[in-house]
């Protein structure tokens, strides 16, 4: 690859994005020193709500741990090394710890493998707080994203049932853990969790994709341009996803820095310009006169808070 970029395209991935991200925030993406502490706890719900229970029996034989169970300390290594490297990171994402979910899961199933089979008996009293706070997430979550969210992006639709899952299996967990029937309780928790998982991918997804542009843009470019060359042009926004969607395969994009600019890109033929709809007059201010332009499409953009444009801009014939 970097022969084939003269070097450029390994200077960009490890100088620029790794270890700029590292020393700088890119993109907005960035939070405090506790980031992953929150966005793993909510990335494993609803079984991270069993971490501090799991954690506390590993503190009580901390002095035997590493000889009695190895495999417990070098999962809590690989686990508590990857989330310090990262919480130094001045870029954060929740994806730069998914990493940490497989060490965190088999610390949990060998905790919950200890109740199972008697090894270990679990404070109720612990169990029930676990499951409370994991009814009130779930009602917390249905709050925020059935009635905050709206309010805050009246574009997005009530979400209210994303919490729903969360409430339900912690009443029947609750249920069982009194009971002491851990079996019953594991099983409903890994129903939620499939559950969620579904309702995320089937339901709220497609909610939040009819916010994001890029998508049906790139549909619309094919469905217009067919196999004809095009070139893809921004002003004043730009998602990385516009040109995944919108291009074809290791298709550039000019980022505009001045509009008077435009007409030395429009020497390559059709271009296809993005850019906030406020400044579609702007932009057509700037092409010259042997070209037309269309604004071929106006979706809201989540991610800015306002209505983004496609333009089309070929030469007269």
């Amino acid at each position: 690859m970097g022969v084939e970029t003269h070097w450029r395209w390994d200077r960009a991935f490890l100088i620029q994005q790794n270890i700029g991200r590292f020393n700088k925030s890119m993109q907005g993406h960035h939070g405090p020193w506790f980031y992953y502490l929150i966005s793993i706890f909510a990335g494993m719900l609803p079984w991270s709500v069993f971490l501090p229970q799991t954690f506390t029996a590993l503190w009580a034989r901390r002095r035997r741990l590493s000889m009695e169970c190895p495999a417990d300390t070098f999962m809590l290594i690989w686990a508590i090394t990857w989330v310090a490297f990262f919480s130094l990171s001045a870029t954060k994402l929740p994806s730069y710890v998914w990493e940490v979910y497989p060490p965190l899961f088999v610390l949990l199933a060998a905790h919950f493998q200890k109740i199972v089979s008697a090894q270990l008996i679990p404070g109720q009293r612990g169990a029930m707080i676990s499951l409370g706070t994991l009814f009130f997430l779930g009602l917390a979550l249905t709050i925020f994203a059935g009635w905050i969210v709206p309010r805050l992006e009246p574009h997005l639709p009530s979400m209210a049932m994303v919490g729903l899952p969360f409430m339900l299996v912690a009443v029947i967990a609750m249920v069982f853990a009194r009971r002491g029937r851990w079996t019953g309780v594991l099983i409903t928790l890994g129903a939620g969790a499939i559950t969620l998982a579904a309702l995320l991918v089937l339901a709220i997804t497609p909610m939040a994709n009819k916010v994001k542009p890029s998508r049906r843009m790139g549909e619309r470019i094919a469905l217009v341009q067919g196999d004809q060359p095009y070139t893809l042009a921004s002003w004043q926004w730009f998602q990385p996803n516009f040109l995944f969607y919108a291009g074809r395969e290791a298709m550039p994009i000019h980022h505009l820095q001045h509009l008077a600019e435009l007409p030395q890109i429009l020497r390559n033929g059709t271009v296809y310009l993005v850019c906030p709809a406020t400044d579609v007059s702007r932009v057509s201010v700037n092409i010259p006169a042997s070209y037309r332009f269309q604004t071929v499409m106006t979706r809201y953009e989540i991610y800015d808070h306002e209505k983004i444009a496609l333009l089309r801009i070929t030469p007269k014939t």
